[in-house]
């Protein structure tokens, strides 16, 4: 596990998948069929509800002069420090990322107010981050 910075917030246009996590791939089916091209980055995004249900989102980043896609949810994803697992075969194997998230999780650094976030970054290489907790600078 390392700390990444996002320097910039990331825009992402989104479709909420109707189930977790049965849904996420009829998710990303759409959002492929609805990315204007594959130079960009493919992100999920997931969160309990107030019922502890998982809302699971599948997304694109929206680039610098694009505008959104009529029926995609514009999601911005905050710059900042972000605890990070590098997952590699991913597609072999889906709970690397159940198991990732699992451990990033039970880390103190979490911001436990934030959500989980992947990015994938390569075909066969996902990167599995949750926001830091803010850290606190004191005057004394």
């Amino acid at each position: 596990m390392e700390e990444k910075n996002i320097k910039t917030d990331i825009t992402a246009l989104c479709v909420t998948a109707h189930s977790f996590p049965e849904g996420i791939a009829d998710a990303f089916e759409k959002i492929y069929s609805l990315m204007p091209s594959r130079n960009r980055l493919l992100i999920g995004l997931s969160k309990p509800n107030q019922d502890g249900h998982i809302i699971y989102k599948a997304g694109f980043e929206l680039l610098v002069g694009e505008s959104a896609v009529t029926g995609l949810e514009e999601i911005v994803i905050p710059s900042g420090n972000y605890l990070c697992h590098s997952v590699h075969g991913f597609a072999e194997n889906p709970f690397l990322i159940k198991n990732a998230f699992d451990d990033l999780l039970q880390d103190a650094r979490l911001d436990p107010n934030g959500f989980c976030l992947e990015i994938y970054v390569k075909p066969n290489e996902v990167w599995c981050m949750v926001p830091c907790r803010k850290k606190i600078k004191f005057w004394y």
